[in-house]
Parts: structure tokens; C-alpha cells; sequence
């Protein structure tokens, strides 16, 4: 019997007697992506201590594997970039506006300056000059092969755990360098390393108005030069009625800059034949690389009531911006969207909600996974189109312990329910948004 009729034989059995109709998340085996999740230790502002803690507070996404590797924490004022590096990546210091920009960069710890996205691009380069001169690359790969410094060795137990393949057979074939063997490893290589990303989050939170005032300040001074009377005073009437319609409360922002580890068959070709004969040699190369995917932010506005403590609202808010941009990263780079398995077909259910930034309108693909017995290499076929029912979409966003208790009295479900039926839908087989 060869191996897809084994898979289809042990399948139908467990379809006919129920035994595979109601399973969870957590009983599934499948390849996951791998997250390094860092904090960019910058100016937070007012409130420091509360956002500080509110990230300390955040929970891992569940539909990743934890890969972080090192300190992750990032203090771009320990990064100095030199007058080339900053005429090569385009972030010289410009004289426009300066007043209002130390204004606006004073009141806001740097998050918000005149010359639009050049503090944040520097942030970019200095992650760049952090990641090459940590190794962080080295690291993830040292990670992903169990790398023992002392032992000065590698294995597959972490490949082997995550992606149910055969550690032991895996290494043999490594060392006979045989075509079959490396075809496993191959996949392993496009499924499992290939799919490690690194996220690093600018926290900010800070009060309005000092913000609003700068703006108006800087209109104000505009209206100023303007040598019609009338249309000065509309100038000066429309600052003031700006500041105040945003003068109140704070605003919450978080910004996150998306990489992924760059491994290709050259760079794999590299590592099984040079590097896995000498695992020292992972300390010093320098062919492993972060490249960047893209940056997503998200802000809130956030005006405190009696209700809560203010640490209490900071945490909600601060948590569940990261998770809007998480959501919009991977809503906009499919390599780092998430699969996430079918946990029942009567109905149709998938632990997946709201963080994901899940609505009525969202369409999913379900993804058979198919291996080839010849190659060994693992591929997805699309076999229906589902969507979630609009009155079933679970809230799983960030909440704190009272509303937990809370969900937990109510019983509330942990999961959301989708419409469609297909004879070809079975548990475990995985969804995947579409964009």
C-alpha cells in the first residue's frame, strides 16, 4: 500500500466512526511559522511604565512557534550611523521646519516628526546595522539545528518536532549527501526555516494636546506670512478649531517592522555541505540574512473613564494595536499569513477570530496538504471556499483576567463558525485567508 492510500485509508476510518469530527487546535500536527517577537527600546513617552508593562503582558501569537533567540530588545541610540550610511539610505538631517519638528519630536518621545517617516527609517537602518553585528541570522538557524557550542555539533530534534519528519534519517542522508534524503530536508528547509520571520515594535503613548498645541503653534506662525487679512484669520480660526477637536485625551501607537530569515537552496546548499560538517564555522559566516517584508502601524485614540484604571485601559489598548498591525501584516504579505487547521465539519469551525482581523466579508481557501511519495515534498491544493457566518466570529482579542472570568461563566466559544459544506472537508485540513 503506498503511502497516499495509507493516508486516505486511515482518514476514512476515522471519519465513519466519529472519532475525527471534534478535535482542537492543539491535537493537530502541522508546520507552523516560526516568530522572533523584539521591542525597539525608544522613547515611549508619558505613561512609560504602564506601556512597558502592557508589552511585557503580550501574549505570543498562538499560530506561531516561539523562535526567539537572544535578548530581544533593540536600543536604537547605541547604533550610530555614520554620514555615509546616512546619505546611502537617504535619512540626512534636513533643516525644513526644524522648530516644529522638535516640537512635535519633543512631545511625542520621536514617534511624530515634520519630516514624515525619516526617524523611523533610521530606526530601520540601525536594525539593520543591530541585526549584522548580533548575528541575530546566526542565531535563528543555530536555533532551528539545536547548535551545541560545546559539543560543537547540530541535530534535528527541533526540525523533527515541528514538522513530524525523521530526525535521525534526515542526518544520515546529510552525511551520505543522498539525493532522496536531501529532498525531505528540502522541504523541511521551505516549510519550516524558510517561514522564521522577526518582528521589532516602537511603542509610543502620549497626550494630545501638547501634540495639537505644536500643530497649532505651527499654523498659527504659517498665518502669520499671509498678507490678506481675511484669509489669515480663517487660517488662524481653522488652527484653533483643529486644536481643539484633538486636544483631549491620548493617542496609542505601535509600529512593527516585519523580516524574514533568507534561506534558498544556495544558502541551504552552503550549510549542508560546509557548515554541518563544521558547526563552528555558524559563529562567523555571514551568509544567513534578515531581509525586510514591510513596516505596519496602528494608533488609537484613547480617552480614559471611571471605569477603569488607566493601567488597565493602556494594556487593552497597547496589546490589541500590536495585534491590529500583526493583522494588517499579514493581511498584506501572504507568506506571513497563517494557516490554521479545521477543528469540525458539523459545522465548520477554526480557532480564529477577531484578532486576525477576521469580518463578515473574509474569505478563506481550504487547504488540502498533499506529500509526494516520489519527492517527499509538500504541497497545497485548494479544495472549497469558505466564510465566516457574521453572527459567529469569535472575539479573541485581548482581554483582561476579570473579562476572562467573565467568558469563561458565560461559556462563550472559542472559536468561529464558517458556512459552506463539501464532502472534501475534513478536520485538520488547514485555512488560509485570502487577500
Amino acid at each position: 500500500m503506498n503511502q497516499n492510500l495509507l493516508i486516505i485509508f486511515f482518514i476514512t476510518i476515522f471519519l465513519n466512526t466519529n472519532l475525527y469530527s471534534q478535535i482542537t487546535d492543539n491535537q493537530i500536527q502541522y508546520k507552523r511559522s516560526s516568530l522572533h517577537l523584539g521591542i525597539v527600546n525608544s522613547g515611549i513617552a508619558d505613561k512609560s511604565e504602564y506601556v512597558l508593562q502592557a508589552y511585557d503582558k503580550y501574549p505570543f501569537p498562538d499560530k506561531y512557534n516561539n523562535h526567539i533567540v537572544d535578548v530581544p530588545v533593540f536600543t536604537p541610540d547605541n547604533y550610530e550611523l555614520t554620514e555615509e550610511e546616512r546619505v546611502l539610505h537617504n535619512v540626512q538631517d534636513e533643516e525644513i521646519n526644524a522648530e516644529a519638528d522638535e516640537y512635535l519630536k519633543e512631545a511625542t518621545s520621536g514617534f511624530i516628526d515634520n519630516k514624515s517617516g525619516r526617524e523611523n527609517m533610521i530606526i530601520h537602518v540601525k536594525l539593520d546595522k543591530y541585526f549584522n553585528e548580533t548575528k541575530l541570522a546566526n542565531k535563528l538557524v543555530a536555533k532551528w539545528f539545536n547548535y551545541s557550542k560545546e559539543d560543537n555539533k547540530f541535530d534535528m530534534s527541533l526540525i523533527q518536532e515541528r514538522g513530524n519528519y525523521n530526525a535521525t534519517e534526515m542526518e544520515v542522508n546529510i552525511a551520505k549527501n543522498q539525493a532522496r534524503g536531501l529532498a525531505s530536508i528540502a522541504d523541511a528547509g521551505e516549510l519550516l526555516i524558510n517561514n522564521t520571520f522577526v518582528t521589532y515594535t516602537k511603542l509610543a503613548f502620549y497626550k494630545n494636546e501638547p501634540v495639537a498645541r505644536a500643530v497649532r503653534d505651527f499654523a498659527v506662525k504659517q498665518a502669520d506670512k499671509i498678507s490678506n487679512e481675511f484669509t489669515k484669520d480663517l487660517a488662524v480660526t481653522f488652527a484653533e478649531q483643529t486644536y481643539n477637536a484633538t486636544k483631549e485625551g491620548y493617542t496609542a501607537v505601535s509600529i512593527i517592522w516585519l523580516y524574514q530569515l533568507d534561506w534558498n537552496d544556495s544558502v541551504a546548499a552552503v550549510f549542508y555541505t560546509d557548515i554541518w560538517k563544521n558547526p563552528q564555522l555558524l559563529e562567523t559566516t555571514d551568509i544567513f540574512k534578515l531581509k525586510l517584508l514591510g513596516v505596519e502601524s496602528s494608533k488609537s485614540h484613547v480617552i480614559f473613564t471611571v471605569e477603569e484604571t488607566e493601567q488597565q485601559v493602556i494594556e487593552r489598548v497597547v496589546i490589541r494595536n500590536i495585534d491590529n498591525s500583526f493583522s494588517k501584516l499579514q493581511k498584506k504579505y501572504e507568506v506571513f499569513m497563517p494557516k490554521v487547521p479545521i477543528t469540525s465539519i458539523d459545522p465548520i469551525r477554526a480557532q480564529i477570530g477577531l484578532k486576525e482581523g477576521i469580518t463578515k466579508n473574509s474569505r478563506f481557501e481550504v487547504l488540502e496538504m498533499i506529500v509526494d511519495p516520489e519527492t517527499e515534498r509538500t504541497s497545497f491544493k485548494q479544495v472549497a471556499v469558505i466564510k465566516p457566518k457574521e453572527d459567529c466570529i469569535w472575539d479573541n482579542r485581548y482581554k483582561l483576567t476579570d473579562e476572562l472570568i467573565s467568558e469563561e461563566a458565560k461559556n462563550i466559544p472559542k472559536y468561529t463558525e464558517f458556512r459552506g459544506r463539501s464532502s472534501k472537508i475534513y478536520p485538520g485540513m488547514l485555512i488560509k485567508q485570502i487577500k
